[in-house]
């Protein structure tokens, strides 16, 4: 019973990591709303990164990756963002926004703060959690855990109307990690996806 349970609870860490994470960026939200509070987004980061290095394993990114397979992955990864982006414009109904648009002057820093959170986004979904639940189950299972997680995740940001899409969306993502073998195509992809969203909508 035991060494049966023993696989599940490296996955089960990171996912209450997550939760932590994600109270303490309701908390730290104070009079706005979640979606609206760059601070809360900048603790949840700093969080998820901290969750990421944590529990780094050499599996996620390959420091001795050759210069082509960077730049496969990357290509992977905007080949992937700008395929997210065509199918949000696909959608019926009004876009899921959960920022306002930035203003000209907030442009540079709300870009970087938007692929900040991909990134360390990326880093736990598709990297920490995918490698501790691919460990017990599989890849393939991996993908659908990381799908699932983010999906709830996004939940406290656009609601439960908005579950159907980033399930969508996670999956692409586990779908892209599974391709490249690392976090670099489903990281590019996410900050492309949520970039190119805002210029486009």
């Amino acid at each position: 019973m035991r060494s049966a349970a023993r696989p599940l609870l490296p996955p089960l860490g990171v996912l209450a990591a997550v939760g932590v994470a994600l109270a303490a960026r309701v908390a730290s939200a104070g009079s706005a709303t979640v979606a609206e509070s760059p601070g809360a987004a900048v603790v949840f980061t700093a969080l998820l990164l901290g969750i990421a290095a944590a529990r780094w394993r050499s599996s996620v990114i390959h420091a001795s990756k050759r210069t082509r397979a960077a730049r496969r992955d990357i290509a992977i990864g905007v080949a992937g963002g700008v395929v997210l982006v065509v199918l949000v414009l696909l959608l019926p109904g009004p876009p899921l926004h959960a920022w306002s648009r930035p203003s000209a002057a907030a442009a540079v820093p709300w870009t970087l703060l938007v692929v900040c959170i991909a990134t360390a986004e990326e880093l736990v979904f598709r990297g920490v959690l995918f490698d501790a639940v691919a460990r017990a189950g599989g890849a393939g299972f991996a993908a659908l855990v990381g799908a699932l997680a983010f999906a709830v995740e996004h939940v406290l940001l656009y609601g439960w109307r908005a579950l159907p899409l980033d399930l969508g969306v996670g999956l692409w993502l586990g779908g892209l990690r599974m391709l490249s073998g690392g976090v670099t195509a489903p990281a590019v992809a996410h900050a492309v996806a949520d970039c190119g969203a805002w210029l486009v909508l």
